[in-house]
Parts: C-alpha cells; structure tokens; sequence
C-alpha cells in the first residue's frame, strides 16, 4: 500500500510503502535484508549498502524523534545486526526471485496447476520432481538468475556465513547451468 504526500499544486511530494504481507514482531534489519537481497543486484547492493543504511537510520531515528521515542540503537548495532541476518536475506530471494524474474506464464510456481488436491505421499513427490525440473529449467535459461545468487553466496561467504567449500559447491552448481 502507498501513501502520498502532494504540494499545493497536487503535484505527489513524497510517498511511503505499507507493507502488511510478512507482519512481525522482529529486528529491523529482516526487514532490510529482505527488501535488499530481493530488489538489488549484488553490485548495487555492496556499493551502496552504507547509504542506504545511513538514510534508513536517519529516517527511523525522525520517526522516534517525533513520537519522543529514543533510538533504540546505534547506526554501527543496526549495521552489525544487518550483517548477523544476511542469511535470512539469502534464504527469501533464493525462494522469491525465479518468481520476481520471469513472466508469469513461465514462472515454475505459476505453471504447476494449483487446483490439483494431491491424493497421496506419491502424487506429492511427483509435483515436487515437476517443480523441481521446471525450476531448474528456469535457472537454465534466464541469465539474470546466475549473477544475482551468485553475488549473493559470495557475500555471504564474506560475512563468514558459508565456508569456501560451500561457496565453491554452489558455484559449481550453477556453472552448470547453462543459459541458452
């Protein structure tokens, strides 16, 4: 949901999103993480990770200010707190992004009929193989795919989430990929 905010001459000033889709009680940074990791490329993310930082924290802290609330910690906490919940950012664009990079109608989540009532532990695992191959076939062909998890492990493997190993596992894995 959007809100606006117009000049005297009705022209749109300022705007601020509402998001009620993932309401919880928790950290800031999930928030963050999950808004970064799903909309940013990892170059764009890097590069103005501090900025964007910066300017969240200056318009909480306005926010608190104005309710005469205290900041209930600092630019660095919330930088550091960021940097602890890289993995909850990883973990929803790994599952978000084939679905906010392809159309609809090629989309693996779309394509699988919705309506099908899985009778037993079988059909279960049939439609999961289906998803699995049609999710796959998505990772082959759309080349936006690669560079975005591939900017994503390595940050995380910066932030000493994912050891080399793992790191070079995944990248093996989506080398294999190959885009058409």
């Amino acid at each position: 949901m959007c809100f606006f905010r117009y000049d005297s001459k009705r022209r749109p000033i300022d705007c601020r999103m509402l998001d009620f889709q993932i309401t919880r009680v928790g950290s800031p940074s999930l928030d963050i993480n999950y808004l970064l990791f799903l909309s940013l490329n990892g170059d764009v993310r890097q590069e103005y990770l501090t900025e964007f930082l910066s300017n969240y924290y200056a318009s909480f802290a306005s926010t608190l200010s104005q309710a005469k609330v205290l900041v209930p910690f600092s630019l660095n906490e919330l930088t550091k707190d960021y940097h602890s919940k890289n993995l909850f950012g990883l973990l929803n664009a790994t599952g978000t992004i084939p679905t906010i990079l392809t159309d609809f109608e090629d989309n693996p989540n779309m394509s699988i009929d919705l309506n099908v009532k899985p009778e037993s532990e079988a059909e279960i695992q049939k439609l999961m193989a289906e998803y699995k191959v049609k999710t796959i076939q998505f990772a082959k062909t759309n080349p936006l795919i690669k560079p975005r998890f591939l900017s994503m492990f390595d940050e995380l493997k910066e932030q000493g989430f994912m050891g080399e190993g793992t790191v070079n596992s995944l990248i093996k894995s989506f080398n294999s990929f190959k885009s058409k």
